[in-house]
């Protein structure tokens, strides 16, 4: 199933597209319904907002397909100091539309970023 899902990086013209075709906002709004939580909930970001994740110095968002279609994004953040964290990265957020959640992809897509040494998994 891994070689069904592909990442490809989201540059600044495609905020709106990672926007707008309401991948975010589909992926979020269940939550958002059950906890109207405005302040806090990426289904309610602007698209201003999600512009200045994609440029953000310190990390890349992806687009998520699976089978060539895009079904969520996921973006990588990471932290190079010398004090709290030493080279760590993280994820923030991943998510996937909700008519392809429960079919494994976001734990394909964690493995893939693990490989790739882009994210260290780490349990607590």
């Amino acid at each position: 199933m891994s070689d069904l899902i592909k990442l490809k990086l989201v540059t600044e013209d495609e905020a709106e597209c990672l926007h707008g075709l309401q991948v975010q906002v589909e992926s979020f709004m269940p939550l958002y319904e059950k906890y109207q939580d405005d302040d806090t909930n990426p289904a309610k970001e602007s698209l201003e907002t999600v512009t200045k994740k994609i440029v953000e110095a310190n990390s890349d968002f992806y687009f998520i397909a699976f089978n060539g279609e895009k079904v969520g994004g996921v973006r990588v953040r990471w932290h190079q100091g010398k004090k709290v964290y030493e080279n760590i990265n993280w994820i923030s957020p991943i998510f996937i539309i909700p008519k392809f959640q429960n079919k494994g992809i976001a734990s394909k897509v964690i493995e893939q970023l693990s490989e790739y040494n882009r994210v260290a998994i780490r349990y607590y």
